[in-house]
């Protein structure tokens, strides 16, 4: 999902039972760059997408962290409506720079301890390489579409689908594989 989509995120918008989560609002720049919850960028933008068994265990574990930490600061979210699920410390909207932050500050302590540096790269950046995946995984473009809140297929086609090594290999394989046969 977009930056702004992650964090306009509340807990409502988990359906931990259908293991969906409803996208249908997003954090943008108002007066003062303050941040301020909006309609989505398109009408395809609002949208239902699936969660795996292991990402719905970590946004429970999360929730739990959540309830904690925000009591701690003088937040009793259970009984707060609307509960952002990634609130700043006063429990309102995070700066839309915030994520780009926190992935910097993670990007260098990884590189700090091993010899094989991750490059930089933006919150924006992981959609992109999330996109790039579900495509190399066998997932259809359509489906790939609908995930990401895009109008049509065009736009994965120009924008985001990099194909790596590995597809590129995978492509001159199959088609040696083709002509021997």
């Amino acid at each position: 999902m977009r930056k702004g989509e992650l964090l306009a995120l509340t807990i409502d918008d988990i359906d931990f039972k259908n293991q969906t989560l409803r996208i249908n609002k997003t954090v943008s720049r108002g007066i003062d760059n303050t941040p301020i919850i909006t309609t989505p960028k398109t009408k395809t933008s609002v949208r239902t997408i699936g969660l795996d068994d292991e990402t719905c265990k970590v946004l429970k574990h999360w929730i739990i962290e959540l309830r904690k930490q925000m009591f701690n600061l003088g937040f009793n979210i259970d009984t707060t409506e609307n509960q952002l699920l990634f609130p700043n410390t006063q429990n309102q909207l995070l700066s839309l720079t915030k994520l780009n932050k926190w992935l910097q500050v993670v990007i260098d302590a990884y590189n700090k301890n091993h010899k094989d540096k991750l490059k930089r790269i933006n919150v924006h950046g992981i959609r992109h390489t999330a996109c790039s995946l579900m495509l190399e995984s066998g997932s259809s473009i359509k489906a790939v579409q609908l995930q990401l809140g895009h109008s049509d297929t065009s736009q994965i086609m120009k924008v985001y689908w990099h194909v790596s090594q590995k597809a590129q290999l995978d492509t001159v394989n199959k088609l040696a594989n083709f002509i021997a046969k």
